[in-house]
């Protein structure tokens, strides 16, 4: 029996003259690829494979006529860990890998965590998904990422997997007070069913689930975009009045939310009716997002920015969703190991939280406001004027 030749296993590059159909060079691999002429420069040729559209870079710089090539292709291999310096061993970084399901709907998500405890990758998995809590040292505050799971499908059932995976690691799980994030239903029903376990285990627990008020202004603005009202009705002093009026009922306390819009409705224009029926349907009478789960009331961190701030960081630092699995892995481990001095620069007061001088104005007006409400009657028309004046603090925000 003859022996199979697989054939060279690397490419040897060469040159063949006016050997395309058209009378143009051709460079062969030795392995099976061709490649013909894209573009001539003084100091290099571009080809183009004649068969696909990836192409290969070469640089002339001999004089033979058949000189040999070496394409400079971009390097994705994975690194082994062995090659990797002590400072980039994520060995001790990897915590768990957690599996839902079973059969063909099995599905894997890997967990990273620090000492401490939207797709970046090219890889099977989809989404990175991260925990981020705050250090609080001398009354100053540092958002800090705590958890990084990579993630093969958002459903409610990995939600909820990962959460009670990550719970178990604690020792004391019922430690959490609240939770603030997006309005992604599946993260919603995951964190509910979480809840719910470790409220059986313990009746006493009560962990806060709280909605980023950013998020909630931008979906009011895509709800009232939706109308695609003339223009001349959309920069209306009254309309972006009541917009923003509409806007700010998550300042308002979860019990008045109702109340409050029901009376708007009774004074809002016509042309608006469709944007109130979507804020009712989705916002106010949702069995999920219920307005006490998405107010505001004196809560002076309302929104899930500073993560959301973190991850377009990460992005960038990216490369545009072009790292491959392990070189993401070591670029979470360098963030991981930033958190101590982060802490310690905290605690000299070499590090503060950046915020606008505007928002720490406008966020003491709010509270003031949110304190006189507590010492009035408390009543429906207080809450709507309570409405009037933190809207107003924000309208005069968007004229100066």
């Amino acid at each position: 029996m003859s022996e199979i030749s697989d054939g060279p296993s690397e490419a040897v590059f060469k040159i063949y003259p006016a050997a395309s159909v058209k009378g143009k060079d051709l460079l062969l691999d030795g392995i099976g690829h061709k490649y013909g002429v894209k573009a001539k420069y003084p100091n290099s040729v571009t080809w183009i494979c004649t068969a696909r559209r990836g192409k290969t870079s070469a640089s002339d710089t001999k004089t033979s006529k058949n000189p040999s090539y070496k394409p400079k292709a971009k390097r994705s291999a994975i690194q082994p860990a062995a090659l990797l310096g002590p400072s980039q061993n994520a060995t001790r970084f990897f915590c768990k890998e957690v599996f839902v399901g079973d059969g063909t709907k099995r599905r894997r998500h890997l967990i990273f965590a620090t000492e401490n405890k939207k797709k970046i990758s090219e890889s099977s998995y989809t989404m990175l998904f991260s925990i981020h809590g705050f250090i609080n040292k001398n009354s100053e505050l540092k958002q800090i990422p705590l958890v990084f799971v990579f993630m093969t499908t958002r459903r409610s059932v990995d939600y909820s997997a990962i959460l009670e995976e990550i719970s178990s690691w604690l020792e004391s799980p019922y430690s959490v007070q609240e939770i603030v994030s997006d309005y992604e239903r599946a993260m919603w029903a995951g964190i509910k069913k979480w809840k719910t376990e470790l409220k059986r285990k313990n009746p006493e627990l009560n962990i806060k689930h709280s909605g980023c008020a950013f998020h909630l202004n931008q979906a009011f603005h895509r709800g009232f975009k939706e109308l695609k009202l003339p223009k001349n009705e959309r920069e209306n002093r009254t309309v972006r009045k009541w917009v923003r009026r509409l806007q700010c009922l998550h300042l308002l306390p979860g019990d008045f939310i109702t109340p409050v819009f029901e009376l708007i409705q009774k004074k809002v224009l016509s042309s608006l009716n469709p944007f109130l029926d979507y804020i009712e349907k989705v916002w106010i009478r949702s069995k999920i997002l219920k307005p006490e789960f998405w107010t505001s009331f004196r809560k002076a961190i309302r929104t899930n920015n500073d993560a959301e701030g973190w991850h377009l960081r990460i992005n960038r630092r990216g490369r545009c969703f072009k790292l491959g699995f392990m070189e993401l892995t070591i670029l979470l481990h360098k963030e991981a190991t930033f958190i101590p001095i982060q802490a310690s620069l905290l605690s000299q007061g070499m590090l503060k939280r950046t915020q606008k001088k505007i928002t720490k104005l406008r966020q003491n007006k709010i509270f003031k406001e949110w304190a006189a409400f507590e010492k009035s009657d408390k009543t429906t028309d207080d809450a709507h004027q309570l409405l009037i004046k933190t809207a107003d603090i924000y309208i005069r925000k968007e004229k100066s």
